[in-house]
């Protein structure tokens, strides 16, 4: 598409959001992106997700045709990973300098990568808590991908921690719903003490660990 020439790559926000990419095609220069050009519906647009094993597939599908059906002269290309696959794929993309026109990213250090890296478009003047869109998207949101006063992701989901308990287990071992984070311990100990395992993981995929770690450090 002709407008991904001067369009950077939108990244997924608060967990993840999408931006839009600047180098185009393997080996190509990275060009500055300009998310005030005018744009010209035509050619083919890349589109990168990491939803490719989980229900949100169909939405990335459906939206892409949708998009082709109001724009009949445009191609969507939709490269849908998985959680994991993603990483390597984004890697790989970036050293060959062919991040697609619209990539997925999480927040953080990860997302602050491609800024560093020139391959992420600011859309300050897309987004900015004055612009029209900013003032429909969540604060935190929108603010989770900002670096240097400037806003370089376009929100794409929240993502909230939840843990819960087994009522039985707890009545059992006569133990109260822990309010702090103290309680949850001497919780834990006494699950434990009892022969059962106070929290487990599957051991399919690791990253899900960190949804326990990363809150639980907070506390």
């Amino acid at each position: 598409m002709r407008h991904s020439k001067h369009a950077a790559a939108i990244a997924l926000t608060a967990a993840s959001a999408f931006g839009l990419a600047m180098g185009q095609g393997l080996g190509a220069e990275a060009v500055q992106a300009d998310p005030g050009a005018k744009v010209e519906y035509s050619g083919t647009l890349s589109v990168l997700t990491k939803f490719g094993l989980q229900q949100l597939s169909p939405y990335f599908v459906n939206v892409a045709a949708a998009y082709e059906k109001l724009h009949p002269d445009v191609k969507v290309e939709l490269i849908q990973e998985s959680d994991d696959s993603v990483k390597g794929k984004t890697k790989t993309l970036v050293a060959s300098n062919s991040l697609p026109d619209i990539y997925f990213s999480w927040t953080g250090s990860w997302g602050a990568n491609f800024v560093r890296g020139n391959r992420a478009a600011d859309l300050t003047k897309v987004i900015g808590p004055d612009t029209e869109w900013g003032k429909t998207l969540v604060p935190a949101a929108v603010k989770a991908f900002q670096y240097n006063g400037k806003y370089y992701g376009i929100p794409l989901y929240l993502d909230a921690k939840f843990m819960g308990y087994n009522k039985q287990v707890f009545a059992k071992l006569g133990l109260s719903v822990p309010a702090t984070f103290e309680d949850l311990l001497k919780s834990c100990d006494a699950i434990r003490k009892s022969g059962m395992t106070p929290i487990s993981l599957g051991n399919k995929e690791a990253w899900p660990a960190i949804h326990y770690i990363g809150p639980i450090a907070r506390l």
